[in-house]
């Protein structure tokens, strides 16, 4: 009995790390398409549009052989570093 309980735990406990790590994707891929966007002149550019197009470029960084997996952790990273940031001061969010 204990060690089901365990394991339904651990179970939920990378359940959440997983979906942690997919917000942090998002809010990185949000915002580098937004950036994107401005770089090229598009400064009215919905949310859900800037998120497609960051999150599609992550997607094909994560293809490259060496760099790509790089590329995305650094990613998820900030995505989450934003996200800890925005709860623990949120009257700095900008």
């Amino acid at each position: 009995l204990k060690t089901k309980a365990l394991a339904l735990l651990g179970l939920l406990a990378l359940a959440a790390g997983l979906g942690i790590a997919g917000l942090g994707m998002a809010i990185s891929a949000l915002r580098f398409g937004q950036k994107l966007a401005r770089a090229v002149g598009m400064d009215n550019i919905a949310p859900l549009e800037a998120a497609s197009v960051g999150l599609s470029l992550f997607l094909l960084a994560a293809i490259l052989p060496f760099l790509g997996w790089l590329a995305v952790f650094v990613a998820i990273s900030s995505g989450m570093g934003a996200m800890l940031e925005a709860i623990i001061r949120p009257d700095k969010i900008a």
